[in-house]
């Protein structure tokens, strides 16, 4: 049977890395500063501009918020914590984000089963 497998590419849930949508026009653009926004990145665009997929970063964050983390981290310690994840790979380009990626393991011994839960059913769509 597949394993069921979150992805989280380029801080966005799963599709960020992946090319699917680039054929829909978007007027929309990226954050300045984001991936999206560097020459070459265009295609991430469509992800990065979704209006659903930002309500669900936005209740992500929210949720981050609460427990005192970045909601890079809390993502990062829901794949530690999550039952379909066998290895959580975090890329940094520079020593303090690998320190503040490193801190979501701390933040994953702090998720509870309400707050697993809550992740859970808020990207169901994004976990196969």
């Amino acid at each position: 049977m597949p394993r069921s497998t979150p992805s989280w590419g380029s801080g966005s849930p799963r599709g960020a890395r992946s090319r699917r949508g680039c054929s829909r026009a978007s007027t929309a653009t990226a954050s300045p500063g984001s991936r999206g926004a560097l020459a070459g990145y265009g295609w991430l665009t469509p992800a990065l501009t979704d209006p659903a997929r930002n309500r669900q970063v936005g209740q992500l964050a929210a949720i981050a918020q609460a427990l005192g983390a970045t909601p890079a981290q809390l993502a990062i310690a829901w794949c530690t914590r999550h039952p379909a994840v066998t290895s959580v790979i975090v890329g940094a380009s520079q020593p303090a984000q690998l320190r503040e990626n490193l801190r979501s393991l701390e933040i994953a011994t702090r998720l509870s089963v309400d707050v697993m839960h809550t992740l859970n059913e808020l990207f169901t769509d994004r976990v196969r």
